[in-house]
């Protein structure tokens, strides 16, 4: 069995273990809710007002991914370290077309934007010291 076929079992296999969630009221994956340091996707036009300028960073997450929620305090926490850049989550499950526009293929994905455009992305879990290497160039 190859590669990508074991993959596929194991998403398949992750995801029917899984019961299908979405977003609480107490926030996105392990937020705290309203005081969050960073903003969350309401609309598709809500998406392109907070993604058209400056430097974005997007968290692409979906309630049943266990790494979306151990990278929710660590983007959290990026969101406070740089406040110049703006921050967000994005519902992967509730906002297909968005993921499906960048093309996110797994779970989390984190996106830099500069205006609007992909700098850099990374697929997969960030710890804080990975992650602040990751962004602090574009602070």
């Amino acid at each position: 069995m190859n590669i990508r076929k074991m993959m596929t079992i194991g998403f398949l296999a992750a995801l029917l273990a899984t019961p299908y969630a979405t977003k609480t009221e107490t926030g996105p994956a392990g937020s705290s809710g309203k005081d969050a340091p960073y903003g969350t996707v309401e609309s598709l036009t809500d998406f392109a007002e907070q993604t058209a300028q400056g430097y974005v960073v997007l968290d692409f997450y979906t309630d049943w991914c266990h790494y979306c929620k151990l990278l929710s305090p660590v983007f959290s926490k990026m969101a406070e370290k740089f406040p110049t850049i703006r921050f967000v989550k994005i519902n992967a499950d509730k906002y297909r077309s968005i993921a499906s526009q960048y093309k996110v293929r797994g779970f989390p994905t984190v996106i830099l934007l500069n205006d609007g455009k992909e700098v850099k992305r990374n697929p997969g879990f960030m710890n804080e010291s990975k992650f602040s290497s990751w962004i602090s160039p574009y602070a």
